[in-house]
């Protein structure tokens, strides 16, 4: 009987060995994963869904000024809750207005300038925002703005005017979670005048200087007995 006590004593100390050692290791291991491995899994989740979310985004500038559709995934869960979170938004970028006196018709035209937006919200990695309007894509990051692609700024000047000007039916903002199909719906406007006086005005937040060029002044230009063609692109976004 002394002897089977013994045994058992020496088992049970063993057990508490074991598991001190076994407790002991998960003391070291479990930091080492909470500050090594979850920071690089959500960093490396986070670089996949803006790579994502930028292709699929980028595709806009493919179909436009024609109509197309995106598919977004806005956010996406993961055992450590959401990683780079996306919204997207049909905003205006400025406005335009033009206003003449002509024979028969006058113009008068007071727009928003369209632009579409994707934000993306990241825990590890900086916040961005891509940018799409009148054909162009500007990044915006960390303060800075930078122009990927360049806008498609129509405005032909000689014995006739013709003029394009893309404008924003309504503002719309989406977000959340999960996949969705977003339709750009492009409609295009063709308007014909004649002997026409008065002036162009844009006011860009985004490629002003574009325009600036474009009429050789500063966001404004006077014309006097032109023939005018303008030419209104109305984009609206649909769910």
């Amino acid at each position: 009987m002394i002897r089977l006590f013994a045994r058992s004593s020496s088992d049970a100390v063993s057990s508490v060995v074991a598991m001190t050692l076994v407790l002991a290791v998960l003391a070291v291991a479990l930091p080492l994963a909470i500050s090594n491995f979850i920071p690089h899994y959500v960093k490396s989740s986070e670089v996949q869904r803006y790579a994502e979310a930028e292709d699929s985004f980028l595709k806009i500038a493919e179909f436009y000024p024609s109509s197309g559709r995106l598919r977004l995934r806005l956010g996406e869960q993961t055992p450590f809750g959401f990683v780079a979170a996306t919204s997207l938004k049909a905003v205006s970028s400025g406005v335009a207005e033009v206003d003449a006196a002509c024979d028969g018709n006058n113009i008068h035209l007071e727009c928003n300038i369209s632009s579409v937006q994707l934000r993306m919200i990241g825990r590890t990695i900086p916040n961005k925002t891509l940018i799409f309007s009148e054909g162009g894509i500007v990044v915006e990051q960390m303060a800075r703005q930078q122009i990927l692609s360049e806008p498609q700024i129509e405005l032909n000047y000689s014995d006739n005017l013709t003029l394009t000007v893309d404008c924003l039916r309504d503002e719309r903002e989406i977000s959340g979670s999960g996949s969705v199909i977003v339709d750009i719906v492009v409609s295009m406007e063709r308007r014909e005048y004649e002997n026409c006086t008065g002036y162009i005005h844009i006011n860009d937040s985004l490629f002003q200087g574009y325009w600036d060029e474009a009429m050789q002044s500063n966001g404004s230009m006077n014309f006097t007995n032109k023939n005018v063609t303008l030419i209104v692109r109305w984009m609206e976004v649909k769910v």
